[in-house]
Order: C-alpha cells, then structure tokens, then sequence
C-alpha cells in the first residue's frame, strides 16, 4: 500500500486512511477550500487508455444516481500518474462491518430498518436497469443518523448492455447465477438475502476453505436453516430469508423492495419467547447449534445463596418475577448543560493516523475518584465509565465529551459492560447490586439483588457476556457464587458455588455454553452454564486470580492476579497442555483485554503500565507508560487501533494501538 497521506487529489488533501479493499484504498479527504470532509477512492494501480475511458463512463453513470441511501459521487477522475479515483460523501459512521465487527447475532427488529432502507436503494438501481453486484456488509455505510448508504458501485453493471457480464462481487454472497455469469436484478435481493441471515444468526450460510468451495456450496446446497442456529428467530422470519435465498432467481420474491416488505410483516408477527435461557448466544461461523433441553436446572447448594429468592426445592433453581425499580422524578441521569440526553448517531471523526502510543483523549469526568471499570460500545461511539464517585458515566472516547451520567447507585461501581445491541447496560457496585438501564435515556431496566457478598465483580466481555439477544447475564460475588440472570425481569437462572473464595472475574465462552469464574482461591474454572457443573479447575497461579478473558474462538483463557503473571492456556485441557505465562508485569495485575482480531491482549495493573503482546507468539509489542497511577480496566475499540485504560489516576485515557 502507498501511503498516500498528505497528497492533494484535484482540491482534496488526503488526512487520514479510512480503509482498503483488494482493489483500492479509501482515505478521508479535507477540501482546500470549503474545510469539508469527503471520502477518496484510489485505485490500487494505474489504468491503460482502455480501462480509464470505462472508468470514466462508469463513474459518469454512477453519478447521476440520487437516492437517500446511496453514497453521492461528488467527482472523479484520473491523477497525473493516470489512477483513477472518486470523491465521495463522507459516511461518518463508518460500515456496518466495522459497526458490527465480530459474528454477533442481531434480532431482527433492529435490523429491519437497515433492511428496509438497503432494499430501496437496490430497487432505485434496479429500475435504472443497474446491478449492484457486491452487496455486503463492508458496503453499507452509516451515516450521522445512522441511515444506509449503499456503497462500492465500480462493479456494478447495465442489465441492458450486450455480453455476459463478469462474476464480479464476492463469492461469499454471490448468487449461484451470479457464479456462472447470469447476473440479474434477483441476484442483489439473494446477496441482502446472505447479509441478513449473517445479522440474524451471527455467521454466513455458506462457509469454505477456497473460493471454489464456497462457491459449489453457493450452487448445490442448501442453507441450514437459521432457527437451527438461533431457536429464538420466529418461522414467519425464517421463511422469508431462506425464501430470498433461492437457488432459482424466478423463485425468489418478485422485487427486493417485496422482500423487505415480507422481512417487516414476519418481523411485526414474532410473538415473545420463552423466558428460559438456551445456551448457544453467539456462533462461530459454520458452527450449527445443538440445544439442551431447558427444563429444571439443578444448582449446588451451600450456605450464602440468596435468601431473597423462594427456597431451593431439592436444589432446583425456583425463580420469580422481579421488581419493577423505583425511579425518582427525572430519572437516574443527569447531562452536561445543553446536551440532550440521547446518544449521537455519529461517530467521532478518524484520527490522523500517528504513532503506537499517541493519546487521542485523555476523560477526566471522574475527578478526585478512581475509575474502576470500563467498557467501549460495540458500535465504538461511546465508552462507558465509573469508579469511586458512585457515577456510570458515557462519553465520546475521541473528544471526551461527556453525554450522559447515570446516578442510580450508592457505593462504588466496580463493572460496566454494554449488551451487544449497544443501547443498555449493566453495571454493578459495591453493595451487590446490579443494574440493567438503557444507555440513551439513563432509565432503570432492572434491579438484581441475589447476591450476598460485599464487593461485587462483574466480568462480561462485551461479545460473550449476553445472550444473542442481550436477555441473560452472569455476575460474580464476593459470596463465592456465580450466578445467572434474567436481564429483563432479574429472575435467577443458576448458581456457581465451587469456588473458595471471593470470584473476581467472569467471561462467558463464545459458544455460549460454558462460563469461566476466577477467585480469590487462586483458581480459574470452567463450567456448564445448563447444569451448574464444573468441566475444568486452572491452578497454576500462585496466588489470587482478578481478571480473564476468554478468546472469541472459545479455545483458550487468559488470566492474571496477583503473582504479577499472565497466564494463557487451553480450556480442554487446563494445566495439563499447553501454557503460556506471560512474566514482564512488576506488581499485581489487574485488567485483561484480548483484541477482537483474536491477535493480541492487552495486560495492566499496579506497575502503572499496559503491555500487548502477541498471543500466538508471546511476543512484547509496545509498553504504554503514560498513567500515573495503577490501572483497573482495560477495553479495546472494536477496530482494535485504540486502547481505553482506566487508573486510580482519576483519568481514562484512549490511546493508539497500532
């Protein structure tokens, strides 16, 4: 890649690098003039004479297209060095890719305008007689109120010029005539089609080693059926998705505006589920679900359970509906003088790009208190913090400019962590209690009292902790329990009591199934979400465990505490294969924070220091130095280029990683 920063292209100076694709590479663009943002399109190589005069008659037509959710092309044209590139609008949300980075599946009543606004963006094209050709999800744009903008038209094609078209696009959403060079108006609806099914259930229908793999499957089979993977999806849903999924394009819904009509009848017909948790949340891609049954849980007993809950009847879990909280006139939040008490839609604007290391903000809302606890949005707008003033508060991590700050606790809030749909949060303090509210209005969801002990941890990681549809969480306790809960009605699920000690940690695994707890007892276990059982005991640390993290692929748990070490190992086979440990930290540690690439984690505690290192080598990657205090948190944004640690410094800082 030439690094073009800094360059002019006709009256736009390159500023910042956006993103990059086989083909080209797209930088955020200042106008010399009128100080506005667009975003620039360069191609990877020059053109022959042949393919500029087709670049240029594309981008001609590409122009001329109008649509509320299609991305306008401001200019083209070629440099001095003949490349081609476009200027565009500046989408500042990003794509939804980025927006929705890991395999995180989304109910479909929130997705349902994206869907609805997709389609009427390929129907614009469609009645122009124009093919999209590679509708994904790293083609979706969001705007500043988070609208689509369809984007990437340089492949698309007139259904009315003579020849078969190329199989452009990209093969994991193409359409099996799309494959064979028979592109239609059909084959845009069966790649939303792809699209949404990977919303829903978190992975793509068709997954393979080679392109040509992908591609026989794209053919030949058929789709696994999404209540298959995600039970929680109605059939009214499921019908209409495997519908656009067609083999045949004559079977498919006539138009792709009638399939997002259908999309919005089945979503207005989904009746509520059963409240009774299942244990598959989150899917790898490829991986097909197989449930337990969900009938009475059994959960050990010992003394310090609950005595607010009905008793435990030969140790069955009993639950109850929980009680509405009382909110006081005005709600629990409170906002800065002139700020609305709603989340933005925007997200900050791209940083110029740096080195390893640079500080982008330093958030210093939690004056003269410690900050204990941190979590950034899945959607990277907005951090949420608290600590020692009793305060959850939600800033912008680029500009520090603080939106909301939620009062409704009274002691210290040592957890916070965002549900997957980014809109609510649960945070805990420490006089064991709990709080699910929504991150927009600062309002009161639920109030979970069934903990016992006195300084509450709670360790969700933020594609882990919830359930696809942010209905369950599990929360630790220093009453030596674990337990699980309802996040919309506070009813109790199950109980953990096998551990010694005060849990300080905990981290749902990526297939749901199996949560792991560390302890005070020096201790890391693994164990069966459906039964309350323990499959596996860590106990190699030599003395207290307060923070893991477990991998996105569910294979392996980084933990640390306070023998100053980090400590990586399988969880199939514990202490008894392989282990790294991690020994560069010079006092306890305290965060843990593993990148959603899967790539590196990130370590911090009382040596006032965070380290990344690689996890698949060991390998130190950069030391930041910059707290003047010990560090309790750590959380990366979901692009992984920023860190945000939070210290007894009373400062979060958000600084760059790459």
């Amino acid at each position: 890649m030439i690094n073009r920063i800094g360059q002019q292209l006709g009256n736009y100076k390159l500023i910042a690098i956006l993103g990059q694709g086989g083909f080209a590479e797209v930088y955020l663009g200042e106008h010399l003039h009128l100080n506005s943002n667009a975003a620039i399109k360069v191609l990877k190589q020059q053109c022959t004479p042949a393919e500029a005069r087709l670049f240029l008659d594309e981008a001609r037509t590409m122009s001329r297209l109008r649509h509320p959710h299609i991305v306008r092309i401001l200019d083209y044209a070629l440099d001095i060095t003949n490349t081609p590139y476009l200027v565009m609008d500046y989408a500042i949300g990003g794509t939804f890719r980025q927006r929705y980075p890991g395999s995180i599946c989304l109910a479909a009543d929130s997705v349902l305008l994206y869907v609805k606004q997709t389609a009427s963006a390929l129907d614009y094209m469609h009645q122009g007689n124009l093919v999209h050709q590679d509708v994904k999800p790293e083609n979706l744009l969001l705007d500043d109120q988070d609208n689509i903008l369809l984007s990437d038209f340089g492949i698309a094609f007139t259904t009315q010029q003579p020849g078969l078209p190329p199989a452009f696009g990209t093969i994991d959403y193409m359409a099996p005539e799309q494959i064979v060079h028979q592109t239609c108006a059909a084959s845009d609806q069966y790649a939303l089609g792809i699209v949404v099914y990977e919303w829903l259930c978190g992975c793509r229908p068709f997954i393979g080693a080679t392109r040509q793999e992908i591609a026989d499957k794209q053919i030949n089979l058929p789709p696994v059926p999404p209540r298959s993977i995600v039970p929680g999806i109605s059939p009214e849903v499921e019908e209409v998705v495997l519908r656009a999924l067609a083999k045949d394009s004559r079977d498919r819904f006539v138009s792709v505006v009638a399939f997002a009509d259908a999309f919005e009848m089945a979503c207005n017909a989904i009746k509520p589920t059963s409240s009774a948790p299942t244990t598959q949340f989150h899917m790898q891609p490829g991986m097909q679900a197989t449930l337990p049954a969900q009938a009475q849980v059994l959960v050990p007993t010992q003394p310090g359970v609950p005595l607010t809950k009905p008793a435990q009847v030969q140790g069955v879990a009993q639950t109850q509906p929980s009680v509405a909280p009382t909110i006081p006139a005005g709600g629990w939040f409170s906002t800065q003088p002139g700020i609305p008490p709603t989340m933005p839609g925007a997200l900050p604007l791209p940083v110029v790009r740096g080195k390893q290391g640079d500080v982008v903000e330093i958030y210093t809302g939690h004056s003269d208190f410690f900050v204990r606890s941190l979590s950034w949005s899945l959607d990277g707008r907005r951090v949420a913090s608290g600590g020692d003033d009793q305060t959850v508060q939600i800033w912008n991590p680029m500009t520090g400019e603080n939106h909301l700050t939620y009062l409704g606790h009274t002691d210290q809030v040592r957890a916070i962590m965002w549900a997957p749909t980014g809109q609510r949060l649960v945070s805990a303090c420490a006089n064991q209690e709990f709080r699910v509210w929504d991150g927009t209005t600062g309002q009161d969801i639920t109030i979970y009292h069934g903990h016992t002990g006195k300084a509450v941890q709670l360790g969700l990681a933020c594609s882990v902790g919830w359930s696809w549809d942010s209905q369950w969480i599990v929360s630790g306790s220093a009453d030596w329990t674990a337990q699980v809960w309802n996040a919309d009605t506070g009813d109790h699920f199950v109980t953990y009591s096998g551990h010694q000690g005060d849990v300080q940690a905990v981290a749902w695994s990526r297939d749901g199934k199996q949560i792991a707890t560390a302890s005070y007892d020096r201790s890391v276990r693994i164990w069966d979400v459906a039964s309350g059982t323990t499959t596996l005991t860590y106990n190699l640390h030599t003395k207290p465990v307060w923070a893991l993290a477990w991998s996105l692929d569910s294979n392996r748990i980084a933990s640390a505490g306070d023998d100053q070490t980090v400590q990586l190992w399988d969880t199939s086979t514990g202490e008894q294969g392989n282990v790294r440990i991690y020994r560069f930290h010079a006092k306890r540690v305290r965060a843990l924070a593993w990148s959603l690439d899967g790539s590196r984690l990130a370590s911090a505690g009382l040596d006032q220091t965070v380290q990344i290192w690689n996890v698949d080598t060991g390998e130190h990657i950069y030391t930041y130095r910059g707290h003047k205090g010990g560090i309790n948190a750590l959380a990366w944004s979901p692009d992984g280029m920023y860190l945000a640690s939070a210290s007894d410094d009373q400062t979060v800082h958000i600084w760059q990683t790459q």
